[in-house]
């Protein structure tokens, strides 16, 4: 399998309040995404999972580049390990002025069922550690970037996980 050079190098991050995040630097997300998503390339292809990454070259943010590739790392391998066969993810940015919205959709079954709804919203119950631990990162990442995490089931099936950055200065489009 081949890999990438990694130029954010991935390091391990606690899921505590008082955790202090790494160095801040522009990120060009497109990038770092498609890093991440060509980590996992021989995976997608041998369990024939389609992916689609919607994000425009120039938007950049002001983040813990480290951070936030180790998180897209941990969820995107969380959910291309629970399609076995087949399936479909997809990794979209939208960003304005307000901020950018990174949303990570994908057709696994059943995601959000009533028995999850609970450890949803308090993030611990009955699901599977890699699950609790894919989604435990993406909140401390939002949380710890002044953002949030949105989950939802996905009218087609599926579900959708969306991380909304707030503007201030962390986000913006290259000239």
């Amino acid at each position: 399998m081949r890999r990438p050079a990694n130029r954010f190098q991935e390091r391990p991050f606690p899921v505590s309040s008082n955790f202090q995040r790494g160095p801040i630097a522009t990120t060009n997300l497109r990038r770092a995404i498609l890093q991440v998503v060509d980590e996992f390339d021989y995976q997608l292809s041998v369990q024939g999972i389609q992916i689609s990454v919607d994000v425009p070259p120039s938007v950049e943010a002001e983040i813990d580049g480290a951070m936030f590739c180790s998180t897209l790392r941990s969820f995107c391998g969380d959910a291309i390990s629970s399609m076995k066969q087949g399936g479909e993810l997809s990794l979209i940015v939208y960003a304005d002025r307000s901020g950018m919205e990174l949303e990570i959709a994908d057709s696994r079954t059943g995601y959000i069922s009533k028995e999850k709804e609970s450890w949803l919203q308090s993030g611990f119950d009955s699901a599977t550690h890699r699950s609790q631990d894919a989604l435990a990162d993406l909140r401390h990442f939002a949380a710890t970037h002044g953002g949030s995490v949105k989950v939802q089931n996905c009218p087609e099936g599926g579900a959708a996980f969306t991380i909304y950055l707030p503007s201030t200065k962390s986000v913006r489009h290259a000239a």
